[in-house]
């Protein structure tokens, strides 16, 4: 190996390490200035409770929580997110926009979108979408033979006209 390319060595490998304790010795010589003392400490505003750290939740009303995942179900845009919305919250004030809204897409959902927003219910959620899209009594008597327990089996009513 040559002079120069040992002196590169130990400029970029051995030099950095002896900066190390140089770094650690700077972090102790803050200054205690920047922190407040144990007197500023205690003229500080206080809030009453044990911990005023701790915030009190916000408080959601079950509406407020149907028209939060109907939003989200319409703001995904795809027929996968409002048959989930229908199958989790068949009897909200919400479900009928979501029928009507479904009933006017007629592109069907890829398997990944699918999959992305049913999880293990894609299979479910894929043979109710073909059904519907179907639009036959065959189909949604398929669907219900093979899903009748699912709780989509109770939104073929509303479909199936």
């Amino acid at each position: 190996m040559r002079m120069s390319a040992r002196l590169a060595m130990l400029r970029f490998l051995i030099l950095p390490l002896l900066a190390l304790p140089l770094l650690a010795l700077s972090a102790c010589l803050v200054p205690m200035a920047e922190f407040p003392s144990a007197e500023e400490m205690r003229m500080m505003p206080q809030t009453s409770g044990d911990d005023p750290l701790i915030m009190p939740p916000q408080l959601v009303t079950p509406e407020m929580s149907d028209r939060l995942a109907f939003d989200q179900a319409v703001a995904a845009g795809t027929s996968a997110g409002l048959i989930m919305f229908l199958a989790r919250n068949p009897d909200t004030a919400q479900a009928p926009e979501a029928r009507r809204l479904l009933d006017l897409r007629r592109i069907p959902d890829s398997p990944a979108v699918i999959a992305a927003a049913a999880g293990g219910d894609a299979g479910v959620v894929t043979a109710f979408d073909a059904a519907r899209l179907a639009g036959t009594r065959a189909a949604w008597d398929m669907f219900l033979a093979r899903h009748g327990g699912h709780p989509l089996a109770a939104q073929v009513a509303f479909f199936s006209r």
